[in-house]
């Protein structure tokens, strides 16, 4: 019986409850979200459409099992995607509406930040430096 208990116990250590709510790295890192969006808005367009917007910066993080995740950051530049799901006309042949995100310089986007400046990064290829829009 404790030697039950005592594997339960161990059990539950190994896997925490893990909260699905959406922390906000960017503002931990000095970075504003925002501001990175419409600064790519600025420079590429905005698509129409948009059902939803994901915006990933890529730091550290420690996974369920403990194991720590390293950021990617090269020399003070953090890296990130940002990616627009929008909503595509229906064909006659669809059954129901699609939901696509367009491709890399239309709708997602690879970057990497300063959180002074803006590097694009389209089919693996430096596209534009781009300065942070400053809200005024």
């Amino acid at each position: 019986m404790n030697n039950m208990l005592e594997a339960n116990m161990e059990n539950k250590a190994m896997h925490q409850p893990h909260s699905s709510q959406e922390s906000d790295d960017s503002s931990k890192q000095g970075f504003d979200k925002q501001q990175i969006i419409d600064t790519i808005y600025s420079h590429y367009g905005k698509p129409e459409k948009i059902i939803e917007e994901k915006f990933n910066l890529y730091t550290s993080y420690v996974t369920r099992s403990g194991q720590e995740v390293p950021a990617w950051n090269k020399v003070g530049w953090q890296r990130g995607r940002f990616s627009v799901y929008v909503l595509r006309e229906k064909k006659p042949t669809d059954s129901f509406e699609r939901i696509e995100i367009p491709k890399e310089g239309e709708g997602s986007w690879f970057f990497h930040t300063d959180g002074k400046e803006i590097k694009t990064f389209i089919n693996g290829k430096k596209d534009a430096t781009l300065e942070i829009l400053r809200k005024s």
